[in-house]
Formats: structure tokens, sequence, C-alpha cells
């Protein structure tokens, strides 16, 4: 075990198993990934199990490249509520979408603002992650579900946002009866992250 590099995954569902494809963008990276994930604190067991899952994939990344590093950070720790207050506009204006909870206490209910995501850093660049996918008409428990288990997804989505140096070009066809715009609005948004996206006549 100590000359040989291997990992078992004994879940029933291999949670644990990464995809090659996220292995073998792993094992590409040559230089640091920073992540700066905002989910430290007290909370309701679901988003405990949020915070949980997510560490849980990024030490299975670290496993695989030492360029993974992450620190876990609680926004609303330091400082009096102007302090406070000031962190949660930066994280806003760097594109994390806060989240606010009904907390349980002693007196009653109190609102608690968290934000569900990370800042991922690469040498000179930088981008939100949410961890939180909103889905419109879901429970909030079939949210945290969903963003559970498109953790690994979402991290390798930010990874490969970062690192891809070149955008491969992909061409909508037209002119022959096929979807106009308005039906492949979406399709082309969601793409242009990571391709050129045109359409040809």
């Amino acid at each position: 075990g100590h000359f040989i590099f291997t990992r078992f995954d004994l879940t029933a569902e291999k949670r644990y198993t990464l995809s090659p494809a996220s292995r073998k963008m792993l094992k590409e990276l040559d230089d640091i990934i920073y992540f700066k994930v905002y989910l430290d604190g007290e909370f309701p067991a679901g988003f405990k199990r949020l915070r949980n899952e997510t560490r849980e994939i990024l030490n299975e990344f670290r496993a695989y490249s030492s360029n993974i590093q992450f620190e876990f950070i609680n926004p609303s720790s330091k400082g009096d509520k102007g302090h406070v207050k000031k962190v949660f506009e930066q994280l806003m204006q760097k594109g994390l979408q806060p989240t606010s909870l009904q907390v349980k206490t002693n007196e009653g209910f109190s609102e608690q603002i968290i934000f569900p995501g990370a800042l991922v850093i690469y040498r000179e660049k930088e981008v939100p992650l949410q961890l939180l996918i909103s889905q419109i008409g879901a429970s909030p428990e079939a949210t945290l579900n969903s963003s559970i288990e498109n953790i690994e997804y979402n991290i390798a989505a930010a990874i490969k946002k970062l690192t891809q140096k070149d955008k491969p070009a992909v061409a909508f066809l037209e002119g022959h009866g096929e979807l106009s715009d308005m039906f492949t609005a979406d399709a082309m948004w969601l793409m242009s992250e990571f391709y050129q996206v045109r359409r040809v006549r």
C-alpha cells in the first residue's frame, strides 16, 4: 500500500468513485486550484450534509491531485454586523448567491444568511461555484439532494472553466427547418461556458 496508489469505494452506490473524465482532468492539472468554501458554521441537518459531502468530494479530488487545495470558511463568524455585511456584499459581487434559513432557537425562530458556494481560484483567475442549485417548484429537500448528487460535476466544471485554454467551436445549423433561436437559446447559453457557439446558415 505504501508503494502503489489505490482507493476502494465500499458505498453501495459508488458515491466516492470519481468519473474517468474527472480523474483524467485532475492528472493534467499543472498548478494549484484553491477552493474557498463558504459552508462552515452551525446549520440545519440538510446543509451539514451538503457541507460534509462537499468536503468528501474535495478530499477525493485531492487524493488524485496534490494541486487541489481547499478551506472551509464561515463568512459571518468574525467582526461586528457592519463587517459581516461588507463580507456578504463582497461575496455577492463575486457571484455567490445567499440563502436565507429559518433556524429554531430557544426564543423561537431566527433568520440566518448563508452562502452555499465557493470561490475557485487558479493563478490570476477566479470563478464562483454555487453548491446549492435552485430548482423551480422543487422542495428544499429535493433541491439539497439534487445539489449533493451534482457536486462532482459542478466542481469539475469549475476547474475546467478555469483551466481551459481554447474553446472549441460548435455551430447550430439553420435554413433547413432547424429549430430557431427561441428554442435553442438555453442550450446555446449553457454550452457557451466551454464552447464558441455560433449559428451557421
